[in-house]
């Protein structure tokens, strides 16, 4: 009898340490797939100037400062490349597909982050396998955007960039431009969606189901 009473106290604080961890992975499931959204739409990954972000552009927007024809007045004017500028002046291939992996892992991430709310709220099976659903969607969503981070350097070859940041501009090599914090973030934010797969497994129901089980089982063969 002390035995199991000793056994429930442990298994009922374990519960609550992976009760913990399935809360913090529907918290960052949502708040990283929002801020993969932000960074996306933001023209903020490449600046023409270190000290501000007026103008500048990402794998979606581009954004100049257009200043006055009596420089008594600036405004800051952005353009979506695919809406406004359009699709064959978006800067080259390498920028298009990082676009294009960049929003597919945002998806991802969107559809993950809605899967760990449901997997709340459900039960058992279903519980399961949509735990293990978004884990999958936020695996693929870091593998993918990993790549497109990594292509997006390659697109400052173009003539584009060559126009916003000067001739010196070519792969890997930003000219008189700089790093953004757009770039920064999606980099930081792609490292954190790592531990998100992980953080999956730890929540799914029938991962602590067999985790509870070999507990109750070497706790046996202990007193046997």
């Amino acid at each position: 009898m002390e035995l199991l009473k000793i056994f429930q106290k442990l298994s009922g604080h374990f519960h609550i340490e992976l009760s913990s961890i399935k809360a913090l992975w529907v918290c960052l499931s949502i708040v990283l797939s929002a801020v993969s959204l932000v960074v996306l739409n933001s023209a903020t990954w490449i600046l023409q100037l270190r000290d501000t972000d007026n103008s500048g552009f990402g794998p979606l927007k581009v954004c100049e400062l257009k200043v006055s024809s009596d420089f008594m007045s600036s405004q800051r004017v952005c353009q979506n490349f695919i809406l406004e500028v359009g699709f064959m002046n978006w800067p080259n291939s390498p920028v298009q597909v990082t676009a294009l992996l960049y929003a597919v892992g945002t998806i991802f991430l969107l559809v993950s982050a809605a899967l760990s709310l449901i997997s709340i709220v459900k039960e058992a099976l279903c519980m399961t396998a949509t735990t293990w659903l978004a884990g999958y969607l936020q695996l693929s969503a870091v593998l993918v955007q990993t790549v497109g981070l990594l292509i997006f350097p390659i697109g400052l070859n173009s003539q584009f960039a060559k126009d916003f940041c000067g001739n010196s501009a070519r792969a890997f090599h930003l000219g008189h431009c700089h790093l953004g914090w757009g770039y920064v973030f999606a980099m930081i934010n792609t490292a954190l969606l790592i531990f998100l797969p992980f953080l999956s497994k730890f929540s799914s129901k029938l991962y602590v189901q067999t985790l509870y089980a070999n507990f109750r089982n070497s706790q046996s063969d202990m007193f046997a």
